[in-house]
């Protein structure tokens, strides 16, 4: 009789299988964009639908009464965030989206237990809710239930190792390895926390950078005072920031070697460089002429030509030769000139057999 149940059960899950894959393509797609748009970082967002012996065999073990309905795990989704901070950040975002099933969702997060490690993860049980009921797209799926676990790389990473080897529960190991194992998990989950602490206080940095504290004037140059202190001078001088800016990747090593060629060695060098009011009033003439806003290498290359064309050309660029530096546009190397009004730089940059680009 049991055999004619599982035989039955199967063949049901494989008529009802393909609405939770449509469910599957369906919230993915609208996860996905909702932390694009709330600028939530993530590495993967993880889906699947179970197979009919994985979803047999759970059904077995919990004796579901009603299994489409009571197993709320058949499509699950894995968002796997970078921050443990980032963690209720996808919290709120997936709240606003989804209908949260509270009785059934599990905060693994925060243990009972004090002396309790290992497995962490935020596990939300969601459905599409009601007010998707009469939209065509949804039809059929809005009140299927679905998971969505939360959890960070690192988190991530222990739960993979501990499903692998089977390091599950009290006894999983004889105890000198089980103690081991939690001592393991403790150390994970503190360089888990140190990671956001890390990335709090650098938050807080640029913000101190951005409102002009003093206190970081000594400090080294940083891609993040780069960054920052570019923003700010864009924004105050009613310039756009390009809005790809701060993801823009650029050798920032050869950029503060080639700065330090006028001598600009730290945060208060930098701050003064570009605020000099010579500087600063080209710079700013500059961006305005230019089609499109400035990039980060850019700027501080207008910045540094602005200054001196023949110390940037002869020295900056001669001593640290790259493919970024090896051709100038032409119609950039005018708007320079006509900034400059006197110093003619296209032909400081033949001077310097730095090559220009007259197609640009």
């Amino acid at each position: 009789m049991t055999e004619v149940k599982n035989v039955t059960l199967q063949k049901q899950f494989e008529i009802e299988k393909p609405k939770f894959e449509r469910l599957r393509t369906t919230v993915w797609g609208i996860l996905q964009n909702k932390l694009l748009e709330d600028s939530i970082e993530f590495l993967s967002i993880q889906s699947r639908v179970k197979n009919a012996t994985s979803f047999q065999t759970k059904c077995e073990r919990k004796e579901y009464a009603d299994p489409f309905n009571d197993c709320t795990d058949i499509a699950a989704f894995r968002v796997i965030v970078f921050l443990d901070r980032e963690i209720k950040k996808a919290e709120h975002s997936i709240r606003e989206l989804f209908q949260i099933d509270e009785e059934n969702s599990i905060d693994r997060l925060h243990p009972e237990r004090v002396d309790s490690v290992g497995y962490k993860s935020l596990h939300l049980i969601c459905s599409l809710g009601k007010t998707r009921e009469k939209l065509p797209e949804y039809n059929r799926i809005t009140g299927l239930r679905f998971e969505i676990q939360i959890r960070t790389v690192l988190q991530h990473a222990w739960a993979e190792i501990e499903h692998k080897r089977n390091y599950k529960g009290e006894h999983a190991l004889p105890a000198d390895l089980q103690h081991r194992l939690m001592v393991t998990s403790g150390a994970l989950e503190l360089v888990d926390r140190e990671f956001s602490s890390l990335a709090d206080a650098a938050d807080l940095y640029a913000e101190e950078l951005a409102a002009g504290s003093e206190s970081a004037n000594s400090d080294r140059l940083s891609e993040l005072a780069l960054i920052e202190l570019m923003s700010d001078f864009l924004k105050k001088a009613n310039l756009i920031e390009r809005p790809e800016i701060r993801n823009l990747k650029v050798k920032t090593d050869d950029l503060i070697n080639e700065l330090k060629t006028f001598n600009v060695n730290s945060v208060g060098d930098l701050r003064n460089f570009i605020s000099s009011p010579d500087i600063a009033e080209k710079l700013i003439t500059l961006g305005k002429k230019q089609s499109s806003p400035y990039h980060l290498p850019g700027f501080y290359r207008s910045a540094m030509i602005i200054s001196d064309p023949k110390k940037f050309f002869h020295e900056s660029v001669a001593s640290h030769p790259g493919i970024s530096l090896s051709f100038y546009p032409l119609s950039f190397l005018e708007k320079v000139s006509s900034v400059l009004e006197g110093t003619d730089v296209v032909e400081v940059c033949r001077d310097a057999g730095v090559g220009i680009d007259t197609q640009g």
